[in-house]
């Protein structure tokens, strides 16, 4: 698995394709941009991840605030399941591109998380996909922040 050179991340897309029944996040540098897609079982981790690293608290299911274990620094988790993972999705861009293959985009399987500052809170992310493509990204606690909220809403379209 090659990590690619560092990139300057120059924002985050996410929306839900309804023929894949899935979310397509795009994560946008300077000139390209990275399509990945993520299954509904790998946005619900994603959430939970992102919870327990800006200290957000769960609810049980009497409404009470549920007291979290510290976050490790660093860690890497399956998000998608590994022993039958998803299919590669496919974006359909033109039928040239379709008809070669090369409009296939892979599913988020692993992802590797460090914390790399306390103050001002910083984190690295590697995404690593079904194809064991890895795309990596800096961010700060608002645009991790911003990045759960546009998941939050995608699924909430989804209706999952």
């Amino acid at each position: 698995m090659n990590m690619p050179n560092e990139m300057i991340l120059k924002g985050i897309s996410v929306s839900y394709v309804a023929d894949e029944d899935r979310l397509l996040l795009e994560i946008l540098f300077d000139g390209s941009s990275i399509p990945l897609w993520i299954t509904r079982r790998g946005a619900f981790r994603l959430i939970d991840i992102f919870n327990e690293q800006l200290g957000i608290n769960a609810l049980d299911s009497k409404g009470e605030k549920v007291l979290k274990k510290k976050a490790p620094i660093a860690f890497e988790r399956d998000i998608a399941a590994t022993k039958n993972p998803p299919r590669p999705g496919v974006i359909k861009l033109n039928l040239e591109e379709v008809r070669s293959g090369s409009a296939r985009v892979g599913v988020l399987k692993t992802l590797q998380f460090t914390h790399l500052d306390a103050i001002p809170e910083k984190y690295q992310m590697n995404f690593v996909d079904t194809h064991d493509k890895a795309f990596q990204m800096k961010m700060n606690r608002e645009l991790l922040l911003n990045f759960e909220s546009l998941l939050l809403q995608q699924i909430e379209k989804a209706q999952w």
